[in-house]
């Protein structure tokens, strides 16, 4: 294939890219290169690049279905790649080359990343809202999060916070269910804890399969009202983060993994054990209806419990963007918008993985109304504590994997909180000051 070679912006970004998530699969990383860049037969052309591996693919497969029925005329090209650091890698190189996609899927949290270092098109709000879409529709911390110098670089498709998936019989023996059989009573830490043993006793293994280190440390950090700002630029100085906070929050999640409550360490067994009945409550991600669905146990999900003084829960969400292009097909680009106005108002289709669709007209729909347990939770999507805004961290980052550690050393009694949080400001700094790619 011809060599383009990108502007310095997306260069520099490209390295720190390559820099900060490992190295290149030999030959998978360029294979998207591989693919025709035109449609060659006169037809609109939309590719879609994504990272839907596993149970989200048939349900993808069932939306493309309809959209290809309703668009005829367009040469749609659905490419799924591997999910994590491999995915952003490959849609940065193409970004860089101009060469990309019309559209693709990243995280919400990625999106600052990719669109300040120029690798982004701004979406044309007025063609967004021939089509139906306006900014009231959605979350407005989302679409603060997509708002960024020149425009609105993303537009969600879905959001997907961590959630409290239940045992019925479980939490019934031991008095944590209303009258319509929903989760209750886990409103402060003492009640948190004492349920969490009960739970235990009656599941005779633990009482929560509680979730990823990171995750929870995010979703307990945000609902004692912490903060954390990162600068734009590289004067680490500026770095806010309430570091009593963050230690309280730790604390607070030492005495969960104690070994009865949740397990001393979390492991990829936390599915399993919720699965065997040996613990009562997984507090995991909407992703985690696909597991659970077809499981003999009797269950719901509602919320993330507020157990301090604001109610949320870390969350991102996928959403669209439109990678950057050299030479941009004006047909194509729009034909790009209307896929994405399509995808989003079929989200009743997409709400079956268990993700909350991010447009609201949908979740007002009696047909999205009727689901359980996906209606049982939708309010979560409107109180989201989502990664910390800043180039390097976002969804499956390396700032992301490092942090897991940090935090996961204090719960094994290998760091105090308080070092821990230390470590992870003095980490953090580190990469404020390292040569931004921006």
């Amino acid at each position: 294939m011809p060599l383009h070679i990108p502007d310095p912006g997306r260069r520099s970004f490209l390295r720190g890219v390559l820099a900060g998530g490992g190295a290149l699969l030999a030959g998978g990383a360029l294979s998207a290169c591989s693919q025709p860049i035109a449609a060659g037969s006169g037809r609109t052309l939309v590719r879609f690049w994504n990272l839907f591996e596993g149970g989200e693919f048939p349900i993808l497969e069932e939306m493309y279905a309809g959209y290809r029925k309703e668009n005829p005329d367009v040469d749609f090209r659905p490419v799924t790649l591997s999910w994590g650091q491999p995915y952003y890698t490959k849609l940065a190189m193409s970004s860089a080359g101009g060469r990309a996609p019309e559209t693709a899927i990243a995280h919400m949290s990625r999106v600052t990343a990719l669109g300040e270092g120029k690798m982004l098109a701004p979406f044309d709000l007025d063609v967004l809202a021939e089509l139906g879409l306006h900014q009231k529709d959605f979350n407005p911390d989302l679409w603060d999060r997509a708002s960024l110098t020149g425009g609105v670089y993303a537009i969600p498709l879905d959001t997907h916070p961590i959630l409290a998936f239940y045992n019925l019989d479980y939490c019934r023996e031991v008095g944590l269910l209303d009258g319509d059989n929903r989760l209750v009573g886990l409103d402060s830490k003492d009640r948190y804890l004492e349920a969490g043993r009960e739970l235990a006793k009656v599941s005779k293994g633990f009482g929560y399969s509680q979730g990823g280190v990171w995750r929870t440390f995010w979703t307990f950090f945000g609902q004692a009202g912490g903060t954390m700002t990162i600068p734009r630029d590289n004067d680490s100085s500026a770095l806010k983060m309430d570091a009593d906070v963050a230690v309280s929050t730790l604390e607070f999640m030492k005495q969960i993994h104690d070994g009865t409550i949740s397990p001393t360490v979390d492991g990829s067994d936390q599915y399993a054990t919720f699965v065997s009945k040996r613990s009562g409550v997984l507090f995991g991600g909407t992703w985690s209806l696909a597991t659970l669905r077809d499981t003999d146990i009797e269950l719901d999900a509602v919320p993330f419990p507020q157990v301090l003084e604001h109610p949320g829960a870390f969350a991102d969400s996928h959403s669209f963007v439109l990678p950057f292009q050299r030479d941009v097909n004006e047909d194509d680009r729009r034909a790009a918008h209307e896929f994405v106005a399509y995808m989003l108002k079929a989200g009743t289709i997409w709400a079956t993985a268990g993700h909350v669709p991010a447009y609201r007209p949908v979740r007002e729909t009696e047909e999205y109304r009727a689901m359980v347990p996906q209606s049982h939770y939708q309010a979560a999507a409107d109180h989201l504590f989502l990664a910390p805004d800043a180039w390097f961290a976002g969804s499956g980052s390396p700032y992301e994997d490092r942090g897991t550690q940090i935090f996961q050393a204090s719960l094994l009694n290998q760091l105090s909180p308080e070092q821990a949080v230390d470590q992870f400001l003095r980490e953090t700094r580190k990469q404020i000051e390292a040569p931004s790619p921006l």
